[in-house]
């Protein structure tokens, strides 16, 4: 079975490894991206585990030059992201713990 959803962080990397490897999918909207941020790696002390801030990821070129960028560009949307763009813009982007208690 092919998959419906398809679930990545917002790290840059992880949002162009999706969209190359499900490519067709999303191209023809069989299956849907989300992009969530509770799923990036946890090993902030990697620099490509640091993150860039929605406004970053909605300009960049490297994105935008994927096929399925419309694709990209709805799961990046205010809409799509409206429930955790502030915490990833001010705290997790830059390496903080996603728990507040952290």
């Amino acid at each position: 079975a092919k998959p419906e959803l398809i679930v990545c962080s917002p790290l840059t990397r992880a949002i162009q490894t999706s969209c190359l490897i499900f490519e067709d999918l999303l191209s023809k909207r069989d299956a849907k991206l989300v992009i969530r941020p509770e799923v990036r790696e946890v090993h902030n002390d990697v620099f490509e585990n640091s993150g860039r801030p929605l406004a970053q990821l909605r300009s960049c070129r490297c994105l935008q030059t994927l096929s399925c960028w419309d694709v990209v560009e709805a799961a990046l949307s205010e809409d799509a992201t409206s429930n955790w763009s502030e915490d990833w813009d001010s705290r997790w982007a830059q390496g903080s713990p996603q728990n507040k208690d952290a």
